[in-house]
C-alpha cells in the first residue's frame, strides 16, 4: 500500500510543488465532479496533466480494492493505546 502511495504523491510532485500551493490548488490536484442544483455536471479544471489525473484515479482504486483490512490492523496496532 505504501508503494501505491508514493506513486501517487511521485505523480503530484513531477507535476506540481504542493509545498507552496494554496489549499484551493491542493483541492484543484485531483479534481471532483459535482452535481449542480440544476442537475448539470460541473468539472472542475485540474491542475495537474488529464493523464497524470487519470493515473492517479487507477491507483486510488487499486489502494482502495487492496486485500489488507486496515481498519483490523490499525485497531489492532493501536489497541494498546486506546483507553477502554
Amino acid at each position: 500500500m505504501f508503494a501505491i502511495v508514493e506513486r501517487c504523491q511521485a505523480l503530484v510532485d513531477e507535476h506540481f510543488n504542493s509545498d507552496v500551493a494554496t489549499p484551493e490548488q491542493l483541492q484543484q490536484l485531483v479534481p471532483i465532479r459535482v452535481l449542480a442544483s440544476d442537475g448539470t455536471i460541473k468539472e472542475p479544471t485540474p491542475i495537474l496533466p488529464n493523464d497524470t489525473v487519470e493515473e492517479i484515479y487507477a491507483l486510488s482504486y487499486e489502494f482502495m480494492d487492496y486485500p489488507e483490512d486496515l481498519a483490523s490492523l490499525g485497531l489492532g496496532y493501536y489497541a494498546n493505546y486506546l483507553k477502554v
